[in-house]
């Protein structure tokens, strides 16, 4: 079934800024800072941020500010805190979905050795949403460890529980997993794999919950000094839990992407890419196919 139209206007715009930062204060001390924001209309999957499908122009940012100190060779601290949010220029999802949240954090590391450290972590996450009555706080106890298998293969993963207290559903518990792998191939080829378990915000409407397995495969590679190639393949399993009003549900998605982008000067990339995009839904009205294809610039300041 194809994606049902939902749109007036066929002028959509897609803008991103990102930059990171990282200062060494002294030789126990870094601080740092990753941040992006985005506007645009098309979901990013592997950000998981926005609904699923497409419906109004929405801004999103993102903002990381965190500080690590080193007490010993052996032990260290990383105190963190994000800000991310959403607002959809109107429709329905202006309605259920704009919010801002915020996220504390606390890792301990122990080096067990050159190549393995050891984490233990707690989040503290509040979710304020504009209008919907959907405000929920939660907490997450995670164990897990970051190791390099070689000096082109580096793991990282972190799993345990979060604890969730909603306006909408009450308190829940589910189990929580990230795992991350990062491969460089040659200098010129990397391939990074990145997985994630756990209950999530976005598409929620009158359900109780939404516990999602989130898995995003990436490969980038320079063709010539000029010219570079990316490839991309996203699945997500979503679990809806429904209400006295709506049955439960569970969905399917399946994203593949194909990218390339010219250098046309040091900061500059044309890019053209390609983008098939499939649901399967326990909701015939959710299902759609579709096929995207997308020719833009890039700048990098």
């Amino acid at each position: 079934m194809d994606q049902p139209e939902g749109l007036d206007d066929d002028t959509f715009y897609n803008a991103r800024l990102m930059f990171n930062v990282k200062h060494d204060v002294n030789r126990r001390l870094t601080i740092g800072d990753n941040f992006s924001v985005s506007y645009e209309i098309e979901p990013d999957y592997a950000v998981g941020a926005a609904a699923q499908r497409r419906d109004e122009q929405y801004l999103y940012g993102y903002n990381s500010a965190w500080a690590s100190y080193a007490w010993s060779r052996k032990v260290s601290t990383v105190t963190r805190y994000t800000a991310s949010g959403i607002r959809y220029d109107d429709g329905i999802l202006a309605e259920t979905e704009d919010r801002l949240t915020h996220t504390l954090s606390q890792e301990m590391r122990y080096n067990l050795s050159r190549v393995t450290t050891l984490i233990g972590e707690y989040r503290y996450t509040y979710t304020n949403f504009e209008s919907a009555d959907r405000d929920y706080t939660a907490h997450h106890i995670l164990l897990g460890v970051d190791h390099d298998f070689s000096r082109s293969l580096r793991a990282h993963l972190r799993g345990g529980a979060e604890l969730r207290d909603s306006e909408q559903g009450g308190k829940e518990t589910r189990p929580y997993g990230e795992l991350a792998l990062r491969k460089i191939i040659t200098e010129d080829t990397n391939v990074h794999w990145a997985n994630r378990l756990g209950l999530e915000d976005s598409e929620l409407g009158t359900y109780q919950s939404r516990y999602t397995y989130r898995s995003t495969l990436s490969l980038n590679h320079a063709l010539t000094s000029r010219l570079s190639g990316n490839a991309g393949l996203t699945y997500l399993h979503n679990e809806f839990e429904g209400s006295e009003l709506q049955p439960d549900q569970s969905e399917d998605l399946v994203s593949a992407q194909l990218g390339l982008a010219y250098r046309l000067q040091s900061n500059i990339d044309l890019n053209a890419g390609y983008t098939y995009t499939t649901i399967a839904s326990d909701n015939e009205l959710r299902e759609y196919d579709r096929h995207r294809v997308s020719l833009g610039l890039s700048a990098t300041f």
